[in-house]
């Protein structure tokens, strides 16, 4: 398991060739969120698009971690107090 939870620059390398970009941002870690995909022509609402994707990635964590609030929230660098915000938020229903 990588405990790393730096973003390098490699995770965040656009291909210039216009081809849609790999499993998992390029770094080895899984898919990325559904919701992102390069070079959107229309235009987006970047606060919805990065909203979608948090959310999508707690249910992930929590998903993970057996529902486990405490550990889902170690492992996404959050206090206990801001991810029980965001599941409020984003009316996420987990028990530990």
């Amino acid at each position: 398991m990588n405990t790393n939870l730096e973003i390098g620059v490699a995770d965040l390398a656009v291909p210039q060739t216009g081809a849609p970009l790999p499993a998992g941002g390029g770094n080895g870690n899984g898919p990325s969120p559904a919701c992102l995909t390069p070079y959107p022509s229309e235009p987006f609402d970047l606060t919805a698009v990065l909203e979608k994707a948090e959310k999508e990635l707690i249910v992930r964590t929590l998903t993970s971690t057996g529902g486990a609030q405490a550990e889902a929230a170690r492992r996404m660098g959050l206090s206990r107090s801001a991810l029980a915000y965001k599941l409020t938020k984003y009316g996420i229903r987990s028990t530990e």
